[in-house]
Formats: structure tokens, C-alpha cells, sequence
């Protein structure tokens, strides 16, 4: 017949080992939002200019800018100055 004390040691040891095992977080396709809602994983990026998430290539695009990373930052930098 168990004790409760020896009950109580074997319960102990058998979760004892629970919490050994690192925990993998996963994350789902689209869940890495930024700061300001946009998926990076989709190409969206933020842009002051339009106050809202861009995809650079798209804005290059639609605005006439070069597909250059540092004119599309120049762009976006430029918050509210630029004539939509």
C-alpha cells in the first residue's frame, strides 16, 4: 500500500520532468507584424508618406520612384510632403 508521502514523492519526481523540455513556438505564416501592422513577410513595409504598410516595389511603381532601397526610404521619410 502507497502513503500519501511516498504518493506525494513520486508525483513530484514524474512532473519534475515536465519543465525540462524547451518549448517550441512556432509562428504561422503572416503572424510578424511590425509595430505598425505590416507583414514583412508579405513584403509590406511602413511608410509615413502614405500612412499606411507598402510593398516597395508596388510604390516604386504606382508613384514613379526608382526601385532603389534609398529612394523608396527618402520617400517614405518624407511624411506628408509628398504630392498624392
Amino acid at each position: 500500500m502507497i502513503n500519501s508521502r511516498q504518493l506525494t514523492i513520486c508525483l513530484g519526481l514524474m512532473l519534475s520532468g515536465c519543465g525540462s523540455y524547451p518549448i517550441k513556438t512556432t509562428l504561422m505564416v503572416g503572424d510578424d507584424r511590425d509595430r505598425f501592422g505590416c507583414v514583412a513577410s508579405a513584403g509590406y513595409q511602413w511608410c509615413g508618406t502614405e500612412n499606411a504598410c507598402v510593398r516597395p516595389w508596388e510604390l516604386a511603381k504606382t508613384r514613379g520612384l526608382s526601385l532603389e532601397d534609398h529612394s523608396i526610404k527618402q520617400y517614405c521619410a518624407n511624411q506628408g510632403q509628398a504630392n498624392r
